[in-house]
């Protein structure tokens, strides 16, 4: 069985494998921390719950596992926890996250962070292998508040409030 801390780890070296394959960064090249804060985004850092339940439903605690280099993000849900690593590839300058899940499910892709509005196009395998593609997006509606919205036929929304 394997344990949340050692979720982290597994990714954490991930990460770091993936800056040695790609070798350092491009000259002039940003970090995660400034694209983050040049998109308005620093403000992430923090714990957001579902604002209907207060977090029975959603809690997730945004944070720097290293300093400007990679964003974690643990989610706790009913039944599971999801550990969520952000990183940047130095070569292309795209932001990218993996994660799995303490059921066995994982995703990774492609992350962009704009002024008011985090995309993500990832694709996922669940714990049964059923695989699959979704885009999600973050809309910040104040410093407080953010909207969760998966892109499907008809889109789903979860609004998340800062946990104070």
């Amino acid at each position: 069985m394997k344990t949340a801390a050692s979720l982290r780890s597994f990714f954490a070296l991930t990460v770091f494998a993936l800056v040695l394959t790609f070798g350092p960064a491009v000259k002039g090249a940003e970090n995660l921390g400034e694209i983050i804060s040049d998109t308005g985004w620093d403000k992430l850092i923090g714990t957001w719950v579902d604002e209907k339940t207060k977090g029975e439903i959603n809690r997730s605690t945004f944070s720097w596992r290293y300093q400007d280099t990679v964003l974690e993000t643990i989610t706790e849900q009913p039944g599971k926890e999801t550990t969520s690593l952000f990183g940047l590839n130095p070569k292309t300058g795209k932001v990218f996250v993996v994660a799995a899940d303490s059921a066995g499910a994982s995703s990774s892709g492609d992350v962009e962070f704009k002024e008011g509005v985090v995309l993500f196009k990832v694709g996922y395998i669940t714990e049964t292998a059923i695989e699959g593609e979704v885009e999600i997006k973050y809309v910040l509606v104040d410093d407080d508040t953010i909207d969760l919205v998966f892109a499907m036929e008809e889109p789903v929304t979860m609004r998340l409030v800062r946990e104070k």
